[in-house]
């Protein structure tokens, strides 16, 4: 029973070095042994001298009974797929190869390549390594360490404290982060002390949600904005049902809005005791943008699509797309609609429409040659 738990607590067993060499595969016994030891003291249990053959004999028992398969574990040894099926483990390794080879998750890459290694040898390895499914939005930034080292594109990023955060999110600690890029001036530079909530990937970057400790603000900001000086305030920590409520809130928050951004300290705080208005914005997308806009049901929960008069072949020559926004999502809004430039006018609120007459008059006085600098 002792085996059986070891095996089960601990998958992979047997073969958890990082180096897999021909010494490590000749010491795996060693090492289940010694894991058994362990489990055996956390729960009071006295094991007698327990050989190597002796182990060996107990694991071919376990093969024997089915609890281990009729094959050789060469990369350590697990009891099944754990809570998953065969069919759930392969949808699940698509999407940690999607996070590991295109978002560049650290932590991802560690258990797609463990679990990955931990199957070799089996009758459906070929069916496992397969992507059939794939999540090709990928990073602009590097994240492993190990990599920027290997390119010589060192950067202190907070992607070097990434255990500490992630520990932080799950012990409801309070940790100090230092933000040191600000290229939006918007949120600031400097050190803050705040209750990190999720890491997010979004487009083509990792974020991290947080919780300003001093006022309760909710912030989503670029994780390699910040140094990798993370520091654990070990007073600070509250239970993880207030982190939930934290992260539900600001869900919320990104549900309300149109991307990312949450919005100031004064204007969050409106949008979350529900004061502040919501506003109906309005652009139509003429042509070819048309057929792109009605494929899509839900872009955002309050939206509206209604069509034009048709004429000729067409489904209708124009469709008012209007969703109902808190005013802090207009920006995030408009860089969605300036995808179909040439194919769509904002037709409210007045002062959207005025923010689009003017960037297009810009862009125009871009591609004028008298404006162009020498």
């Amino acid at each position: 029973m002792l085996l059986v738990a070891t095996v089960a607590q601990y998958p992979g067993v047997g073969c958890l070095h990082i180096d897999v060499s021909e010494q490590a595969k000749q010491s795996g016994l060693e090492e289940v042994r010694a894991y058994m030891q362990q489990v055996a003291s956390a729960r009071s249990i006295s094991l007698p001298e327990y050989s190597i053959p002796t182990l060996r004999k107990d694991l071919e028992y376990l093969k024997r009974y089915g609890i281990l398969e009729q094959r050789r574990y060469r990369w350590g040894y697990y009891l099944g797929t754990g809570v998953m099926n065969l069919e759930d483990l392969q949808v699940a390794l698509n999407v940690l190869e999607s996070k590991a080879k295109h978002q560049q998750d650290p932590t991802a890459n560690r258990v797609y390549t463990a679990v990955m290694r931990r199957l070799r040898g089996t009758d459906r390895q070929e069916e496992f390594l397969y992507p059939v499914r794939a999540q090709l939005n990928g990073s602009v930034i590097y994240t492993e360490p190990h990599e920027l080292l290997t390119k010589a594109r060192y950067r202190h990023t907070l992607f070097h404290d990434l255990d500490i955060v992630e520990q932080a999110i799950l012990k409801g600690q309070a940790i100090q982060i230092c933000r040191t890029r600000d290229p939006y001036e918007s949120m600031g530079k400097g050190s803050r002390i705040v209750y990190p909530l999720q890491i997010i990937h979004y487009n083509n970057a990792w974020y991290l949600l947080y919780e300003r400790c001093n006022d309760g603000y909710l912030s989503i900001d670029r994780f390699d904005r910040f140094e990798d000086n993370g520091k654990v305030i070990e007073a600070d920590q509250r239970l993880l049902k207030v982190q939930r409520q934290s992260l539900d809130e600001a869900h919320k928050l990104l549900k309300a809005g149109w991307g990312m951004y949450l919005g100031q300290p004064k204007e969050q705080k409106q949008e979350r005791e529900g004061t502040l208005k919501l506003i109906s914005v309005t652009a139509r997308f003429f042509g070819k943008a048309v057929p792109f806009i009605l494929e899509g049901d839900r872009r955002h929960h309050t939206q509206q699509i209604a069509k034009g008069p048709q004429s000729g072949n067409r489904e209708c020559d124009y469709v008012d797309y209007t969703v109902k926004l808190p005013p802090r999502a207009f920006t995030e809004f408009s860089y969605w609609i300036c995808k179909d430039i040439g194919k769509v006018r904002v037709l409210s609120p007045p002062e959207l429409v005025e923010h689009h007459r003017q960037l297009l008059q810009q862009a125009t006085e871009l591609y004028n040659p008298d404006s162009e600098e020498n």
